[in-house]
């Protein structure tokens, strides 16, 4: 293991940490909705325009672009039973705050 973001990867467990696999290059913030159904995630090293999710427990990604200046994303959301398909991805531009829904 290392604390180097650039010697970092992304790893998601599909069966309650018994095993893990790489799903990402890079540190990523992520969040799950929908019991777990829909995975949102965003890198945090760098800056983007857009999030990514997947809808089949991370083997495969899809991107949503949110807007066409990149943003540092600080963190993705979603309401607190985490039943819902609608995140919240929020970070900063310059000094200034950006939100996406």
């Amino acid at each position: 293991l290392s604390y180097k973001a650039e010697e970092s990867n992304t790893y998601l467990s599909r069966d309650g940490g018994l095993s893990w696999s790489e799903v990402r290059k890079g540190v990523h913030i992520y969040e799950f909705g929908n019991h777990g159904a829909v995975l949102v995630m965003a890198s945090v090293n760098s800056e983007t325009n857009q999030v990514i999710y997947s809808l089949d427990e991370g083997k495969t990604w899809q991107p949503l672009h949110l807007d066409s200046e990149p943003f540092n994303v600080t963190n993705i959301l979603i309401e607190p039973t985490a039943v819902s398909t609608d995140f919240v991805a929020f970070g900063s531009r310059g000094q200034q705050g950006v939100i996406y829904r």
